[in-house]
């Protein structure tokens, strides 16, 4: 298993969450495609509305202060 500092974790955190943000607030369908690819269908049943962006930003904002905390603890 690979080894990371605290300050790596950190900086990895911060840039995922930061990731995240601009993912949720530039993307014009939010959909998660880890597993399967999302069909045709899915993608027009997962259009960005605002809602939607706001829990996106959210969790981009929780990474971000996760990796903040990592960094200082």
């Amino acid at each position: 298993m690979l080894q990371l500092s605290k300050t790596t974790e950190g900086i990895i955190e911060i840039a995922v969450g930061l990731y995240i943000i601009i993912a949720g607030l530039t993307s014009k369908i939010l959909i998660s495609e880890s597993d399967i690819p999302a069909t045709e269908e899915e993608k027009l049943k997962a259009t960005a509305t605002p809602a939607r962006r706001i829990a996106i930003t959210i969790i981009g904002l929780i990474a971000c202060g996760y990796g903040v905390y990592r960094l200082l603890s």
